[in-house]
């Protein structure tokens, strides 16, 4: 079908800021100087929801209508990303390929994405611009990411390709420089270990929560441990400034067998000043008897890059099980 007069060509191309921009703040440097794309200014007048729909709709082959031009996935579209180089303008990247190839390789980046997520955070469907503001120090003066990081991530989410190593190392920086494991940032390990990693990792495209056990890895396991004996110390000690993963967090993530003894011997003093110390226990108990399934021998000495992100994944999903079950249960002593 061949596309006639402005109007569709701007329809058309409006489909790729509003899945991979939209709501991006004003102030969020992309490294990116131009996309030979159009549209996707101001109000899209399109819901989380419906812009998925259109994209599953494309992606499987068929056509679909969106402000009033028929969308037909086996049209071809050309991508142009462009870059400032001193007083030129650099090619970045130049992708030709069918408008449902691409919608086929945004659909598996996002369905990749997907993670269990606080009540709190909206983004259902995660924009690159967020990716990338997730592993730069949002403190500091220039909140750019590495360089050429932008043009690597849209290009390996556009062509299918694997993500570029520099973004699952720039979010594990991030994670052991502020100890904090985000929504955001357990996608990106969670997307990047399933796609470049998929022979290696045990992780699966679908998370649920309450966390089944016996269906993850040992490294993710790990992570769930040490959730675990974060929250029964700051249910034993309340308002405690430092908890064991400000201390050891990182530690833990690369060399468990060093930190893991000592933290399981305080956890039986912890237990001891919590409330309802049989439901920790039980549940400490139940995690240490998977875990020691799966490592007959002990705990790990050394875990490699692959499961340290499971590491954090698991400590992430787990801290989210932990506090929802907090919170409902005091919903329902409030009621």
């Amino acid at each position: 079908m061949a596309l006639e007069g402005l109007d569709a060509v701007f329809t058309w191309t409006a489909i790729f800021p509003l899945t991979l921009f939209r709501s991006m703040p004003p102030r969020i440097p992309l490294a990116l100087a131009s996309l030979a794309i159009f549209g996707g200014s101001g109000e899209s007048g399109i819901s989380d929801k419906e812009l998925k729909s259109i994209i599953a709709t494309l992606a499987a082959g068929n056509k679909v209508a969106f402000k009033g031009v028929q969308l037909d996935p086996q049209n071809h579209f050309y991508i142009l990303g462009l870059a400032p180089n001193a007083a030129r303008v650099s090619v970045r990247f130049f992708i030709v390929d069918t408008f449902g190839s691409f919608m086929v390789h945004m659909e598996e980046h996002f369905r990749r994405l997907e993670i269990p997520r606080p009540a709190s955070d909206r983004w259902e469907s995660i924009p690159m611009w967020l990716l990338l503001a997730a592993t730069v120090n949002q403190k500091a003066a220039s909140k750019a990411p590495l360089p050429h990081m932008a043009g690597a991530v849209l290009r390996s989410i556009l062509a299918g390709h694997d993500y570029p190593a520099a973004l699952y190392q720039a979010t594990m920086l991030r994670i052991r420089a502020e100890l904090e494991v985000t929504h955001v940032r357990a996608a990106i390990l969670k997307a990047y270990l399933l796609k470049n990693n998929a022979g290696k990792t045990a992780l699966k495209e679908e998370m649920t929560l309450p966390i089944r056990y016996t269906e993850e890895s040992s490294a993710f396991l790990l992570g769930c441990l040490m959730a675990l004996l974060e929250k029964i110390q700051q249910e034993a000690i309340k308002g405690i400034n430092r908890t064991i993963a400000d201390k050891f967090l990182s530690t833990a993530c690369a060399s468990p067998a060093l930190v893991f003894d000592n933290l399981l011997k305080n956890s039986c003093y912890h237990i001891r000043k919590v409330h309802d110390r049989y439901k920790r226990r039980k549940a400490l108990q139940e995690l240490l008897y998977i875990l020691h399934q799966k490592e007959p021998l002990g705990i790990p000495e050394q875990l490699d890059h692959v499961q340290r992100g499971e590491f954090m994944i698991g400590y992430y999903l787990k801290n989210l099980e932990l506090w929802t079950s907090t919170e409902t249960e005091e919903e329902k002593g409030h009621v």
